[in-house]
């Protein structure tokens, strides 16, 4: 059985007990917030307005080098050339 961490390290690098943990989120239940300041900064930009579904296909090898010598010429990303590459086609 893996043992609980004593401590939690903040994004400054601090590092807290448990007990100063339970201090912070007691704190922070009985204060009010207003939630629509906070900016959600979490997770992958969004490519339209609704959340992109995952779509898993698989290449053979010689096509994965292609399309990394396409993404390492174009400085996009290995998602950014295939939804080109099949927007592009679909259109056609």
């Amino acid at each position: 059985m893996k043992k609980a961490n004593p401590h939690h390290v903040l994004k400054s690098g601090r590092v807290i007990s448990d007990r100063e943990l339970e201090v912070m989120s007691e704190k922070i239940e009985h204060e009010q917030f207003d939630l629509s300041q906070i900016k959600r900064i979490r997770g992958r930009p969004r490519l339209g307005k609704d959340p992109s579904i995952i779509v898993p296909v698989r290449l053979n090898a010689d096509l994965v080098d292609e399309l990394d010598l396409r993404v390492h010429d174009s400085g996009q990303t290995r998602s950014e050339v295939i939804r080109l590459a099949l927007k592009n086609y679909l259109a056609s």
